[in-house]
């Protein structure tokens, strides 16, 4: 057994012993027939919609243990820890338990392509795209998706059938522009013990809360000056007392007309040994919104490098202009 075997098996029995939950029911394509909007999104921020097509013709989903059944052969020569997988037109597919995608010949069992794609998914489909004006047939895809429970909006990412070749991946945006925060403080030591989630809407309301929580680093936040009532807002997070955590940041802000999206990203991080207990928080001055409501979302993808798993967390609807 060569060095990379042992390791790929180490790897393996690592993964087999850590615990999670139950993965949602397959909703790789939600369901057959079902339209998936693509927002191809350009420099400017400036979104165009279009609509593709998907039907799943079968799909396997992987509970939050794996064991494997058999192995398989990687393009690179390289055998794979696999369990279940899915059959198509001649075509094994399987996602190995190491994060590879392995297409095998049913009848010479040979492997016709592999890619990597990481130990994040726990969904597979094979998906048929509905034909467009530059293409006379359906094409066929392998989908895979990382579920995020019921409320959560995941990333999906596609491969071509016959090639392996990684498509444009599908990210879920609702409707709106990118724009960006008008400015954005973060931290790990405020004076919240317990979590806080505010919009202020006013120049008292966030001095109040600014001398109340945020005393010891007050000199390091917007003061009244940037703040204009009327034309802007303030998005107050904090986690509360925990660990590992440097803080609370935007990563994607969306404006619609009938509001904003604020998708959150903790900055988190690992550590050896005593971990000090800190306070994170994250504050976003915002534009006012065109609507009057402001969803946000945070990230529930516990895998590192995987693709975001949205879910909203809270939604304010503020009273009037």
């Amino acid at each position: 057994m060569s060095i990379l075997d042992l390791g790929r098996g180490l790897l393996l029995v690592a993964m087999c012993l850590l615990p999670a939950d139950d993965p949602a029911q397959p909703d790789v394509a939600d369901q057959q027939g079902a339209a998936i909007n693509r927002q191809d999104v350009d420099q400017r921020g400036e979104t165009a919609r279009k609509t593709i097509h998907y039907r799943n013709l079968d799909f396997v989903s992987f509970g939050s243990r794996r064991s494997s059944k058999h192995w398989v052969q990687t393009g690179q020569g390289v055998l794979v820890a696999v369990d279940d997988g899915l059959q198509y037109d001649g075509t094994n597919l399987y996602l190995s338990l190491t994060g590879d995608l392995v297409a095998v010949d049913q009848k010479t069992r040979t492997t016709k392509w592999s890619t990597g794609t990481g130990g994040h998914w726990n969904q597979m489909a094979i998906q048929s795209v509905e034909p467009t004006d530059d293409q006379s047939k359906p094409r066929i895809v392998v989908a895979l998706k990382s579920a995020g429970g019921d409320d959560a909006v995941a990333s999906v990412v596609r491969y071509d059938f016959k090639t392996g070749s990684r498509l444009e991946e599908d990210v879920a945006l609702p409707e709106g522009k990118f724009i960006e925060p008008i400015a954005q403080f973060m931290g790990d030591d405020c004076g919240c013990d317990e979590p806080i989630a505010q919009l202020i809407t006013d120049r008292q309301a966030w001095l109040e809360l600014r001398k109340k929580y945020f005393g010891s680093v007050a000199n390091e936040l917007p003061r009244d000056d940037l703040f204009d009532d009327g034309k802007q807002v303030v998005l107050v997070l904090s986690e509360g007392s925990t660990t590992n955590c440097r803080g609370v940041k935007a990563q994607e802000i969306l404006q619609g007309e009938a509001g904003m999206v604020v998708r959150l990203q903790k900055q988190t991080y690992q550590s050896l040994g005593d971990t000090p207990t800190v306070r994170p928080y994250g504050i976003i001055v915002l534009p006012r919104a065109d609507g009057n409501q402001y969803v946000i979302e945070e990230n529930q993808q516990s895998f590192k490098g995987g693709p975001p798993v949205w879910k909203a967390t809270h939604d304010f609807q503020l009273d009037g202009r």
